[in-house]
C-alpha cells in the first residue's frame, strides 16, 4: 500500500491563488510563478504544487503540456533543499477528469471509492454551474 505524501509527519500549510495575489513563501524559493494550489510542510521541507486547468475535453493534452513550466519551479525548490512535487491537473469543463487528477488524488491519499465520490460530486457541481450560467448545453465556443 502506497503512503500519502500528506502522511509525512509535519504541519502542512495550504494556500490557493484565488485572486492572483499568492506568492510562494520566501522560505521555499524566490519566484514570480504562482501555482494555483500549494501545500508545504516546513518540518519535512516538502512542497506540493498543483496547477489547475479547466479546458474543453478536446484540449486536455495541450493544456497539460502548457503547465509543464512549473517543472522549473520544482527544480528551484529542489536547489533550496525542498522535496518538490508538481501536479499539472486538468478537469474538463464538462466533467471529464484526466489521468492527472487521479494521480494527484492518489498521491494525496484519496483512493478508491472516496476518490470516485469526490470527483463525481465536483463534476456534478461544475456541470450545474455551467448549465446555470449558459442555460444551453453545447453552446458554440467561437
Amino acid at each position: 500500500m502506497e503512503r500519502s505524501l500528506l502522511a509525512l509527519e509535519g504541519r502542512w500549510q495550504l494556500a490557493a491563488d484565488l485572486v492572483r495575489q499568492f506568492k510562494v513563501p520566501q522560505e521555499i524559493t524566490m519566484t514570480s510563478l504562482r501555482p494555483d494550489i500549494m501545500l508545504w510542510s516546513v518540518p519535512t521541507r516538502t512542497v506540493i504544487m498543483v496547477e489547475l486547468t479547466v479546458p474543453w475535453e478536446e484540449e486536455v493534452e495541450a493544456a497539460h503540456e502548457r503547465k509543464e513550466r512549473y517543472a522549473e519551479l520544482s527544480a528551484m525548490c529542489s536547489v533550496a533543499w525542498w522535496r518538490a512535487f508538481t501536479f499539472p491537473v486538468e478537469a474538463g469543463c464538462r466533467g471529464f477528469f484526466g489521468a492527472s487528477t487521479h494521480r494527484l488524488l492518489k498521491t494525496l491519499g484519496v483512493t478508491g471509492h472516496k476518490r470516485k465520490q469526490a470527483m463525481a460530486k465536483e463534476a456534478e457541481q461544475g456541470s450545474f454551474w455551467l448549465w446555470r450560467k449558459n442555460k444551453v448545453w453545447g453552446k458554440d465556443r467561437s
